[in-house]
């Protein structure tokens, strides 16, 4: 299955499509978050990368087809971004 057919299944509410969003990108957003948060525990990368996909899946209707990738990485640096500056004494 393709991104974008991916997509749309989630824009539809497809609930598999989400696993299988998961499935292909989950290293590619783990190593995202897990290098920008090097010096803390890996388990915070971790819930990182799954906020990241269900933020993804409670906005996928304002991705657009071909940017699926792209929205995906620039949640995984948002939210990575959040947690750095929370942390910040």
């Amino acid at each position: 299955m393709t991104d974008a057919q991916i997509l749309g299944r989630m824009q539809k509410g497809h609930q598999e499509a989400l696993e299988q969003l998961i499935a292909r990108y989950q290293g590619y957003v783990y190593t995202i978050i897990a290098n920008m948060l090097r010096q803390y525990d890996s388990s915070e990368a971790e819930d990182l990368t799954t906020d990241t996909f269900l933020s993804v899946w409670d906005h996928a209707e304002n991705i657009k087809p071909g940017k699926l990738k792209a929205y995906l990485c620039v949640t995984a640096r948002n939210k990575a971004k959040d947690y750095l500056r929370c942390r910040r004494p």
